[in-house]
């Protein structure tokens, strides 16, 4: 009896081990053989019926290729022209974001250096050239002045070479997405009519991309209702609570504001402590120091603020 019980069980045990067998091979089956054969006839069936579809191609790539390969040449403005070229034509281009973000720091480098670049020109100082002549007569700032020819006093002599250029900008704020978007604003000369001799138009204006800059806050008044267009009236620079001159020692220093008409719409840095800051210094549309002090170079007063949602 006991025999046949240790048969019994044996018999059992061996069974297991058959079935277990069958198991793992079946498994590994399916995993080298069946499987990827479901795989594949799904892929090809899918193809079949569209839902795998190639991503198209991004035509953005090859003006943004010779970009950078012009700016390896510091070869600047047929930099831009590319990039331009991208953002005009390929809005769409997984390079766009990219290119405007290049775009906008050539573009601003240019402007602020003593590197040349179209409208800027070299004023040779003459007597009775102050600055504040110059600012006006060049339809330009002191800022601008100072910076593109890294001087850090506005004393010049007679002789000494300037360079000055004419600044027309345009500002877009997107408060939601908090990004403050500059244009250059340029005259375009209609095309003289082909019949009868017809004097030329105008010329009309035309907004073209400069830079983007991030906004660090936005605090309003609750009487602005955006949609909301503006200007700047006046820039007014701060050493503590007094205003500071560009003839003072210590202007760097000062705190710069782009203030327009509307009482509490302004550009402005924003505080390093925020939280106890006055509220006349939270106010407005608040920039990082760096952003700032690049935007009040070359803003002037008269410049369009345009605030969107």
């Amino acid at each position: 009896m006991a025999a046949h019980n240790q048969l019994k069980i044996l018999s059992g045990v061996i069974a297991l081990i058959i079935l277990g067998g069958a198991v793992v091979l079946m498994a590994y089956y399916w995993e080298k053989v069946l499987r990827p054969e479901k795989v594949a006839i799904q892929k090809v069936e899918a193809v079949k019926v569209g839902d795998i579809v190639a991503p198209p191609p991004d035509p953005g790539l090859k003006p943004f290729e010779a970009a950078v390969q012009h700016i390896k040449a510091e070869e600047w403005e047929q930099a831009r022209s590319q990039l331009y070229y991208l953002m005009r034509y390929y809005p769409d281009s997984s390079k766009y974001e990219e290119s405007k973000r290049i775009l906008g720091e050539i573009n601003a480098d240019l402007l602020l250096s003593s590197s040349p670049m179209p409208g800027k020109i070299q004023h040779t100082v003459r007597s009775g050239d102050y600055f504040t002549v110059l600012q006006k007569k060049y339809s330009t700032t002191i800022d601008f002045i100072l910076r593109a020819n890294s001087r850090t006093t506005h004393f010049v002599r007679i002789g000494d070479k300037l360079w000055v250029m004419p600044l027309y900008f345009a500002m877009d704020a997107d408060l939601q997405n908090r990004k403050l978007t500059v244009y250059r604003v340029e005259e375009v000369t209609p095309e003289v009519a082909a019949v009868g001799g017809t004097e030329a138009a105008a010329p009309e204006k035309q907004e073209v991309f400069f830079k983007e800059y991030s906004i660090v806050d936005v605090n309003l008044p609750p009487t602005v209702s955006v949609p909301y267009s503006t200007k700047v009236n006046s820039k007014p620079a701060w050493l503590g609570n007094k205003r500071a001159s560009f003839e003072q020692a210590e202007y760097h220093l000062a705190q710069k504001w782009l203030q327009t008409s509307k009482v509490g719409v302004a550009i402005k840095a924003a505080p390093e402590d925020i939280e106890n800051a006055t509220e006349d210094r939270k106010m407005g549309i608040l920039m990082s120091p760096s952003d700032m002090s690049e935007l009040f170079t070359y803003v002037r007063v008269g410049a369009p603020l345009r605030l969107t949602n």
